[in-house]
């Protein structure tokens, strides 16, 4: 499961469904892709792609913060 701090550019609905999205929705998913809209799909993965790369670079941020201090 991955946990992300609210982030002032996503709602709250949006950081709830990252918050209890893991690998088993991920599947169910992709394995709809072939019964429903393929873009609709296509458009939650990119959503949810968005949201984990700027959590990333948040905590890229502390990381060099840390570094920093270290160095």
């Amino acid at each position: 499961m991955v946990i992300v701090k609210n982030h002032k550019n996503f709602s709250t609905k949006s950081m709830n469904s990252l918050n209890k999205l893991d690998v088993g929705q991920f599947n169910k998913c992709l394995g709809g892709i072939v019964k429903n809209k393929k873009s609709e799909h296509i458009k939650f993965l990119k959503k949810q792609r968005f949201i984990l790369l700027e959590a990333i670079h948040e905590m890229q941020k502390k990381l060099d913060c840390v570094d920093y201090v270290i160095y």
